[in-house]
């Protein structure tokens, strides 16, 4: 049997409609059920987060208990390095002189009653002078004593005379006594003395800061000072507290100094002391760390570190990976059931490591979401 042409059309358009009808049917998509999907964080009635028991969110969250630290305080002020005032000392001369020489200078190192400069003085002459006249008459008046007591033993004397004897006698020690002191307060030396000599010596240990004397010099007013000198074996490091902090330092608190010239090196001290009042122009409190400084490192005006250590109460600690932001404010999830957490500000202080201080907002027991928070934040 045969088609005609119009006929072949036909068929082949018959053809391509079923395959068309075909192709839309396979290429539908699935139906969707009507019912809403299972959330997998909800909110309950008091605004709690309850994860779904088959969520993954559920296993990457990492709940752990807050620390409870007790740790110290530690707070820095800069400082500057001075002499202990006790231990600075002003050199006169004894009496009024001529200089003769003078054997040390600023910077140099001294022991005690090392001899640093000598003065020929007509002043000690005269307590020599002094000294032999008053042993003399001690001499005399000892023996007038003596003879006093045999004329009355042998009734050749009355008791006034013993007495008037007597009295001779305590002058005269007396006077003897003034004039050897006198002798000691110029630090009389005999290997200077028979030259008409004095000795100026270091009264203690210690480094030479002033020498206003030179030989040849007239040394008119005994109360000047020719020289003076520093015990630096135990140093002041004054740190300068700011007035919002001065609650946070005592004394007796241990201090760690750090000097700009020595940076690596930390030298263990203590605050020994505070001033009364505040600085009128810096409104800083001075407060004076006592620090030994047996090999000589720490000198008069240098500058440094002064790290304060206080004692705190006990502090509670959290990671840093379980704060989150919102609003400018720090916040944790903290767990108040199984799968429910709650979002709580909390303020915190400066960072300890890995782990941040809590100041307020969260009790030590709380135990909070410290990996994967991230997860529940909505906002």
């Amino acid at each position: 049997m045969r088609f005609s042409r119009g006929q072949g059309l036909l068929a082949l358009a018959a053809a391509v409609f079923v395959l068309l009808i075909i192709v839309v049917v396979w290429r539908r998509p699935a139906p969707v059920s009507e019912g809403r999907p299972k959330e997998e964080v909800a909110r309950n009635a008091s605004g709690d987060l309850v994860v779904d028991p088959q969520s993954p969110i559920l296993h990457a969250l990492v709940v752990a208990q807050a620390r409870s630290v007790a740790l110290p305080h530690i707070t820095h002020f800069p400082g500057v390095v001075a002499s202990e005032p006790s231990r600075s000392v002003s050199i006169l001369t004894p009496v009024a002189g001529r200089v003769v020489s003078v054997s040390t200078a600023p910077g140099a190192f001294v022991t005690r009653g090392q001899v640093l400069a000598v003065l020929a003085s007509g002043d000690l002459a005269q307590a020599y002078a002094d000294q032999q006249k008053a042993q003399s008459a001690l001499t005399l008046a000892h023996k007038a004593f003596t003879r006093a007591q045999g004329v009355l033993a042998v009734g050749g004397n009355a008791a006034k005379d013993l007495d008037s004897a007597r009295n001779d006698l305590g002058q005269a020690e007396a006077e003897a006594t003034r004039a050897d002191q006198r002798l000691n307060a110029l630090n009389a030396n005999a290997a200077y003395s028979t030259r008409g000599l004095i000795p100026l010596v270091a009264p203690v240990d210690g480094i030479i800061s002033t020498v206003t004397m030179a030989p040849g010099n007239m040394v008119t007013d005994p109360t000047a000072v020719q020289m003076t000198m520093v015990d630096l074996s135990e140093i002041w490091v004054n740190a300068q507290v700011p007035e919002d902090q001065i609650t946070q330092i005592a004394v007796g608190e241990t201090a760690q100094v750090t000097l700009t010239a020595a940076p690596g090196h930390v030298i263990d001290c203590h605050i020994a002391s505070l001033d009364p009042t505040l600085h009128p122009d810096s409104r800083r409190l001075e407060a004076h760390a006592a620090c030994a400084n047996p090999d000589g490192l720490l000198r008069p005006n240098m500058f440094g570190d002064v790290a304060v250590t206080a004692p705190e109460g006990t502090q509670v600690m959290v990671p840093q990976s379980a704060l989150l932001m919102n609003n400018d404010a720090v916040n944790v999830y903290v767990e108040v059931a199984p799968r429910t957490f709650r979002r709580q500000r909390v303020e915190i202080s400066y960072d300890e490591g890995e782990d941040v201080r809590v100041l307020s907002g969260l009790s030590a027991d709380a135990r909070i979401v410290t990996a994967g928070g991230i997860l529940l934040n909505d906002d």
